[in-house]
């Protein structure tokens, strides 16, 4: 790899509907020799339950962390996979996420999503590659389809991309609050999401991850965020230019 040190933790954050699209190839290239990984740490505080086979694929009714580990292990039994059941939130991200640390985010709200991006802000050098979803909202007048992926590379204590929270308020003011804030009921609620969006949104932060890690950083940084919508299948890549430091 070209810009990672082979000993840098991977650590997956938000093991929900995206995670169907980015854990499957992250792991192929890990067992392919692609990308390597000291450690491969999977993060959620949810639990399975019925009305996730929906859109998601397991085994047990368990908590989600433990059987995604559970699952993928037993397909790729070489990898270096470990979880912790339990939600980000500032008492614990400095725990979970160190310096070098490469993290992929795909929680159901932008609280964590600020959480995280704050802590990365005060590393030395990481890179954190967010992905969002938009739900079925009717009121909002969302269809579901369309979503995005936001890169904040740090090399050396040098911004190389802007953090997630730049150019996106929702995520820099978020309106919704952290899953340790909310109640079992309200945890168990959710906007529907279509199933062809999570895997796209998902199969694009592995695809700048693997853009991240093989090429040149100074020509991988050039690419900070892509926008996709599966039902025009239409993908829209923001440069470093429209997606400036300032």
């Amino acid at each position: 790899m070209n810009n990672t040190v082979p000993s840098r933790p991977l650590i997956g954050i938000g093991l929900g509907g995206l995670c169907e699209g980015w854990l499957p190839p992250v792991l192929h290239l890990y067992q392919t020799k692609v990308m390597r990984f000291s450690r491969i740490l999977l993060i959620d505080g949810k639990t399975f339950t019925e009305r996730n086979r929906e859109r998601q694929h397991f085994n047990g009714l368990r908590p989600k962390a433990e059987e995604r580990c559970a699952l993928w292990q037993s397909i790729y039994p070489d990898a270096p996979l470990d979880y912790c059941v339990a939600f980000v939130d500032a008492t614990n991200v400095s725990r979970f996420i160190g310096d070098g640390a490469i993290v992929l985010l795909s929680p159901d709200n932008h609280a964590t999503r600020k959480v995280v991006s704050d802590h990365v802000q005060t590393l030395h050098t990481t890179l954190l590659i967010c992905g969002c979803n938009d739900g079925i909202n009717a009121e909002r007048g969302e269809d579901g389809t369309e979503g995005c992926v936001i890169v904040h590379c740090k090399v050396q204590g040098k911004d190389l991309t802007p953090p997630i929270t730049r150019h996106h308020p929702e995520i820099a003011e978020p309106e919704d609050r952290l899953p340790n804030d909310l109640g079992c009921t309200e945890l168990a609620a959710g906007e529907p999401q279509l199933v062809a969006t999570n895997l796209m949104v998902g199969h694009t932060m592995a695809l700048l991850l693997h853009r991240y890690c093989a090429f040149p950083i100074e020509e991988a940084a050039q690419l900070p965020e892509v926008w996709v919508n599966s039902r025009t299948g239409a993908v829209v890549r923001y440069g470093i230019k429209e997606r400036s430091m300032a």
